[in-house]
């Protein structure tokens, strides 16, 4: 009888203990994030309302009938921005009321509204993206004209646009900020040297700002991880109140294997909690060092945290840091011509411009100095690029070349390089 009852005794204290764990495994600490007060009024949301508007006067796409049998192909976006000039002007006729609004809001601080759900489609990006287009369109239309000096402004508000869209934003922010800038600044790149001497002093002094404005890497990691903690709070919470047996058919469906499984399913979720804002605050840490002192941190060994942040990937992060690099190319490119509207020639080195235009000469994200130098007469103006090697302004063969790639980042090459999105 003894031995019956200290049986029974110990497998209740085996489920007891069972049952405990499991709670403890499943407790998800509450989470809500201190999100600083955005100014007011917000000049992203104001030019967001405007955004959706202008996205909602674009043409339906062309149906593209499905390959093989299958299913639908997804419709192409029209590329008006090739159009004849007519073409171009009858659509900026329509939204260019739209255009003017978002250049109003760039008066105001801007300040990305904290997106924690899980939304889809994400509609105020893609507006976003047609206004860049926009004003790029004003530039294509003017350049067309001749009209070289009223180019050069639309092409400066789209970067504008890019770098007010990611301030404050999450890594989705700064992906459309990155396409957004690249559709302004291969409208501004040809512009550079054609500029007329009355409007390079206002160009330049802009340039200037928007490299120095530029949002910094840590303001996008910071709010990366308030969104997926956020996030993951909840759907783990959802997560912890299936049954053991639900747990694991959901979480078989992710393609890792049964062992990656079992320790997914028995990692604490205040373990993994504390490990993500670790990981964040680490590579926030990490991103404020110099460029070519950052090292690529590992991912603790906690499935969780590769779930979430494994697509946060900062060991290259100059493809989100890119635009500083151009900013200071098109900044020389200014100064050149100023230099050679002044005196009818090419300066022979960039020691030789005017303080008043070039107070020192920028420096591209490695902090390296912009390379001038003149081939056949002409400028050749370039940043030595990633591999910090001089290839005497040899275009790089790739558009985000890597360390061991060959080549520079050439001005007057990037923006082919980087198209128009």
């Amino acid at each position: 009888m003894i031995s019956v009852l200290g049986s029974l005794g110990f497998a209740l204290v085996l489920i007891v203990s069972a049952v405990g764990y499991w709670k403890y495994l499943n407790t998800v600490p509450p989470f809500v994030p201190r999100l600083p007060p955005g100014p007011s009024p917000n000049g992203y949301v104001l030019a967001e309302r405007a955004a959706m508007a202008l996205q909602a006067t674009m043409p339906a796409a062309p149906s593209i009938p499905p390959v093989s049998g299958g299913p639908p192909a997804p419709p192409s976006q029209p590329r008006w921005l090739d159009g004849t000039p007519a073409e171009i002007r009858a659509r900026l006729v329509r939204i260019r009321p739209i255009l003017n609004q978002v250049r109003a809001q760039f008066r105001y601080e801007w300040s990305a509204a904290p997106d924690l759900t899980e939304r889809n489609g994400r509609p105020p990006f893609s507006g976003f993206r047609e206004c860049a287009r926009g004003f790029a369109a004003e530039s294509i239309l003017r350049r067309k004209e001749g009209d070289y000096s009223g180019a050069m402004p639309p092409a400066l508000d789209a970067m504008e646009l890019a770098a007010r869209s990611a301030r404050g934003g999450s890594l989705i922010h700064w992906l459309v900020a990155r396409a957004i800038h690249a559709i302004g600044f291969s409208e501004a790149e040809p512009l550079a040297l054609e500029q007329p001497a009355t409007a390079i002093p206002a160009t330049i002094t802009r340039v200037r700002r928007l490299r120095s404005e530029w949002p910094h890497l840590a303001e996008m990691l910071e709010a990366e991880r308030v969104a997926i903690r956020f996030i993951l709070t909840d759907r783990l919470s959802r997560f912890g109140e299936q049954s053991p047996l639900q747990q694991w058919r959901e979480i078989s469906n992710n393609g890792q294997s049964a062992l990656d499984n079992f320790h997914l399913l028995l990692t604490p979720r205040s373990v993994a909690f504390a490990d993500i804002d670790d990981q964040y605050r680490r590579l926030t840490a990490e991103s404020r060092k110099p460029v070519r002192q950052r090292q690529t941190l590992p991912l603790p060994r906690d499935p969780w945290v590769e779930l979430a942040v494994s697509f946060v990937r900062v060991g290259e992060p100059w493809k989100l840091e890119r635009a500083r690099t151009d900013l200071a190319l098109l900044e020389v490119a200014l100064a050149v011509r100023m230099h050679y509207l002044e005196h009818g020639r090419y300066p022979f080195r960039l020691a030789d411009i005017s303080k008043e235009w070039l107070p020192e000469i920028p420096v591209d994200l490695w902090d390296q100095p912009i390379v001038y130098r003149l081939k056949n007469a002409r400028p050749l103006i370039y940043s030595i690029g990633p591999d910090g090697k001089d290839e005497g302004g040899l275009p790089a063969d790739a558009p985000w070349p890597a360390p061991s790639s060959r080549g520079d980042l050439v001005f007057g090459a990037l923006a082919r390089s980087q198209g128009r999105s």
